[in-house]
């Protein structure tokens, strides 16, 4: 029986699947980002092969999460940090440190960019196309603003400055 391999009941055998999805998507994300040195090559990789995929590992891992117990939540986030979020993060993090992308709160950029590729990838109807892709990376990218930095209603903060 499938709970003499999970001797913990449902909620064992509810965590090695969100692991083994975890797992998985891990080694999505290596190849991805192991296909380009430049950050943005790689976060188009990234953005490629989520949207590609016929699965949101991410938001079955969140839904997954919201029903297990205490201990094994904790294990999920540890994981989800360590195999999902810290490689994007890096990626940013390089991309800052080189030139490539301005200097921001990079940890809030990575959460950005993980949410708006697994919303999108599973309730719009914007495919892995190449101009799919690219549409959504410029605007993960370059935003909506419509002023250059030096003109930011910003300030360094990121808040609104009210004159």
């Amino acid at each position: 029986s499938l709970y003499h391999h999970f001797p913990g009941g449902k909620d064992e055998l509810m965590l090695a699947t969100v692991e083994r999805a975890i797992f998985r998507e891990q080694r999505g994300f290596a190849a991805a980002l192991a296909s380009s040195k430049s950050a943005t090559l790689q976060l188009e990789a990234l953005m490629s092969w989520i949207m590609s995929k016929g699965r949101q590992t991410e938001r079955v891992v969140r839904e997954a999460v919201r029903y297990m117990p205490e201990p094994h939540q904790q294990t999920v986030q540890e994981h989800f940090f360590q195999f999902l979020f810290n490689p994007v993060h890096a990626v940013l993090e390089r991309g800052v440190a080189q030139g490539e992308f301005r200097p921001h709160d990079t940890e809030m950029s990575t959460l950005a960019f993980m949410a708006l590729l697994s919303e999108m990838g599973h309730s719009h109807p914007v495919k892995a196309t190449r101009g799919g892709v690219d549409k959504l990376l410029n605007l993960f990218i370059h935003g909506v603003h419509a002023h250059s930095k030096s003109e930011s209603p910003l300030d360094s903060s990121g808040l609104t400055v009210l004159e």
